[in-house]
């Protein structure tokens, strides 16, 4: 069994997050066209286009808006990830004034494990059971 402690850290979790990024960075800059001017396509040309061609750039605009989704959330774990304990406190208390949005499933099963003894309620307990069950 690997050792928690070395596998999963800070450190690990933000080079990770920056490799996921720099793959999806990389992987929408093989596409010829950008997510918008798919959707203009669609909403300007769909009625001379085949089910085919249609289905092509739905199928590439969701592929766009997958990588995308993935750069966001590097752009918001990794300086959560690189706060000090004390930034990290400070965080949770804005938190509550912050709307709730797709990543916070993310602060709550990794950043905030990484970062237990932080947060108020810590579950770090809970969440440290979690990553042993996927240890």
């Amino acid at each position: 069994k690997l050792d928690p402690a070395f596998v999963v850290s800070r450190e690990n979790e933000e080079r990770v997050l920056e490799e996921i990024r720099k793959a999806c960075v990389d992987a929408l800059m093989l596409f010829p066209t950008t997510l918008e001017k798919d959707i203009e396509a669609l909403r300007e040309y769909s009625h001379a286009m085949t089910i085919q061609q249609k289905n092509a750039i739905v199928a590439s605009a969701g592929e766009k808006q997958t990588l995308m989704w993935f750069i966001t959330l590097a752009n918001i774990a990794i300086p959560l990830l690189q706060l000090s304990d004390p930034h990290i406190k400070l965080f949770v208390r804005r938190q509550k004034e912050l709307k709730k949005d797709i990543y916070s499933e993310y602060i709550n099963l990794i950043v905030k494990p990484l970062t237990k003894g932080c947060w108020p309620d810590d579950k770090a307990a809970a969440a440290d059971s979690q990553i042993d069950r996927i240890l």
